[in-house]
């Protein structure tokens, strides 16, 4: 069995234990969330500090920033054209938008992907985290502000998003040692990493204890057609990354994997302010997307 596919079978047991001890009331809820903050402020950061020590900074991989920006606005774009209603319209540039890439991309490669392929993640999650933390919010509103009467996220409300997010510090942190050239001494570096080995069990587990499957009738053809949607996108982006792109395979196989990964989890939040009355949906639709990315991007590793 090759190192990725072990890796992915790994994933899987550990977000099927996540699911039974759910099930099983072992856990709950609020277990989930308190684990949650433990990955955003401590695991998480730790892992991307110590997982970019000693990467030699590649300056052609400043690009992949770019690719952050057009792969975001794309998805907003086709979100703008899905639908006629403009509440619909909002909706869809909230929920199809952006790569949970934190809590699901990183903790997914973590043990398998090579220190320039990390420092790739690092420069399209600096982006991808402006539209995620309120940048989707602020452009679905703004582009249909004639007929929607929610009031815009101002961009210093944004960018306050953005100041508690402890991730984009530590890849600001990590993308300065390694254009500096910084090696972090051992006496730093091996709590960092002792702290970091625990975010895949931690992310992972998370997401399988959040699982939930009840979805009404009511709720299946709309979140059915943004799904496929989503992952429409998601697959015509792979084969531009594959074909297009003049990356090493490395590169292109961890930005095909962002392009799988599911949509935010901040996501029903963003939509509880604007359409407080779908965030159920929105809710249902990050499970929904979450078991698919698990799928494939469990298969981008088998062929890996």
């Amino acid at each position: 069995m090759s190192n990725n596919l072990e890796n992915a079978v790994t994933i899987l047991i550990i977000i099927i234990l996540g699911f039974i001890f759910r099930r099983l009331r072992l856990v709950n809820a609020d277990t989930a969330k308190s684990l949650s903050y433990i990955v955003i402020y401590a695991t998480l950061p730790c892992a991307i500090i110590s997982l970019a020590n000693g990467i030699e900074f590649d300056i052609a991989l400043i690009s992949v920033m770019l690719l952050a920006v057009g792969f975001n606005i794309l998805l907003l774009t086709v979100g703008y054209f899905c639908f006629k209603n403009s509440a619909l319209k909002v909706f869809t540039m909230i929920n199809i938008t952006c790569f949970n890439i934190g809590n699901f991309t990183i903790p997914f490669m973590q043990s398998i992907i090579s220190a320039k392929a990390f420092l790739a993640i690092c420069m399209f999650d600096m982006i991808n985290a402006i539209f995620c933390f309120g940048g989707c919010y602020a452009i679905a509103i703004f582009v249909n502000r004639k007929t929607f009467s929610a009031t815009p996220l101002p961009m210093l409300a944004i960018f306050k998003e953005i100041s508690r997010s402890m991730p984009i510090y530590a890849y600001i942190i990590s993308l300065s040692l390694s254009a500096l050239a910084i090696n972090l001494p051992s006496s730093i570096l091996t709590p960092l990493s002792t702290i970091g080995r625990a975010n895949t069990l931690l992310c992972i587990i998370v997401i399988g204890m959040l699982i939930n499957l009840k979805i009404s009738k009511s709720q299946i053809s709309r979140i059915a057609k943004l799904v496929l949607i989503r992952y429409a996108v998601g697959l015509a982006l792979c084969a531009f990354i594959y074909y297009a792109l003049p990356y090493d395979f490395e590169i292109k196989f961890i930005l095909m994997a962002i392009a799988l990964a599911p949509i935010p989890s901040v996501a029903p939040i963003f939509t509880m302010k604007a359409l407080p009355q779908m965030a159920k949906d929105s809710a249902n639709l990050n499970t929904i997307s979450i078991l698919i990315s698990i799928v494939l991007v469990t298969l981008l590793n088998t062929i890996a």
